[in-house]
């Protein structure tokens, strides 16, 4: 597991001056865009929260901002690309924020599963009461982690611990 590499995502959030409609699209890099995931996220007065956009950046716009120096600057590398999705960004724009997250989601690399299917097959076979799963099987996102948390509970009911 020594292999498990962690991608550090660069992400810019984009309060606006208007309200907007719940949106959530993903990208692959043959988008040819800088962004993976973009979301338009209601404001709710009630609680205080404003309208605005999320932007988090493909791998090799990820490299870029880390090689250029760039992980203050994210909004830069997404700009084009958030103007196309939203039109009417430079009027609409009150001020934005870039967020870099050194270790967040797991980076998969040629054998990567199958070195994880080897050591969740040593964890089973032995009794102890230490389990891992989650992030810790590059698990970071809510459908894998929940299910690997599940399995490591499944393993620690039938041992009876």
């Amino acid at each position: 597991m020594a292999r498990v590499r962690d991608n550090p995502p660069g992400m810019v959030h984009v309060r606006l001056n208007r309200q907007v409609a719940a949106r959530m699209d993903f990208f692959t890099d043959r988008a040819g865009g800088a962004i993976a995931t973009y979301q338009k996220i209601p404001g709710n007065e009630a609680q205080g929260s404003h309208p605005q956009l999320y932007a988090q950046l493909i791998p090799e716009a990820n490299r870029r901002a880390r090689d250029e120096g760039m992980t203050d600057r994210i909004h830069e590398i997404v700009a084009k690309d958030l103007r196309r999705l939203y039109p009417t960004l430079d009027a609409d724009r009150v001020d934005d924020h870039n967020q870099w997250v050194a270790r967040m989601l797991p980076e998969f690399y040629p054998g990567c599963a199958a070195e994880v299917r080897r050591f969740l097959d040593r964890q089973a076979a032995s009794r102890g009461r230490l389990h891992f799963c989650c992030d810790y099987l590059a698990q970071a996102l809510v459908t894998g982690a929940a299910a690997s948390g599940k399995a490591a509970a499944g393993r620690l009911v039938a041992q009876g611990a």
